[in-house]
């Protein structure tokens, strides 16, 4: 639903990771390692988890939750409440799923060489397009619904006028929105397309090696 706002944060995270490498490469100095930083300069994910069993916790309950959101396949045309219902489920999935996908993002960014982070967010991303699949459902059979009679529902239903705005970016993309199939396609393909980019992104910011060369002033 909101998907896309945690791509901000991660994406701060990338520009930040790209800062950092450039600055090195342009230093005379070899940066310091993040354990000889001081604590005021580093962001602390403690607030969020405090262990990696705290995180795990935490997908355990989405993956469990995401039987919930499937469980409104079908039946968002049968009545307002139902379609409330659905989509204040999704809220509360989504939000799970913030914490768990900034986590493990923000995590790996601290220090791109270390395997375990990686894989946390890897798993992470995996958990991203599992959800995307399992609500693929939900704006196909959204858009089948007539405007009208939508209009009414929300109308008719207490609450579900908060998601207006919501359920109006939704008919505004049914040019876009391809049938259930296709989209669900599409977010299968998004975890092992985007492994090209984390690949990429650990060689450039972690592995690759910059040498020295003596220039035209020695």
């Amino acid at each position: 639903m909101y998907i896309k706002k945690l791509f901000f944060v991660i994406l701060a995270a990338l520009c930040l990771t790209a800062c950092d490498t450039k600055h090195k490469e342009d230093s005379e100095q070899e940066l310091p390692e993040r354990l000889e930083i001081a604590d005021e300069y580093k962001w602390d994910l403690s607030s969020m988890y405090a262990s990696g069993e705290d995180w795990e916790a935490d997908v355990k309950k989405f993956e469990e939750s995401l039987g919930e959101i499937v469980a409104f396949k079908g039946k968002l045309d049968e009545s307002g409440k139902n379609l409330l219902d659905a989509i204040e489920t999704m809220s509360r999935v989504q939000s799970l799923l913030y914490d768990i996908y900034v986590f493990a993002g923000l995590s790996f960014f601290e220090d791109m060489r270390q395997s375990e982070k990686g894989d946390r967010f890897s798993r992470a991303q995996g958990l991203l397009a599992k959800y995307n699949e399992t609500t693929a459902y939900f704006s196909p059979e959204l858009l089948a619904i007539p405007v009208e009679e939508l209009q009414r529902t929300i109308g008719d239903t207490p609450g579900l006028g908060m998601y207006e705005h919501y359920i109006d970016g939704v008919l505004r993309m049914r040019d876009h929105t391809l049938s259930e199939d296709e989209e669900k396609l599409l977010a299968a393909a998004s975890d092992p397309l985007g492994r090209f980019n984390n690949v990429f992104s650990a060689f450039n910011n972690a592995d690759i090696k910059f040498g020295e060369i003596v220039d035209e002033d020695g």
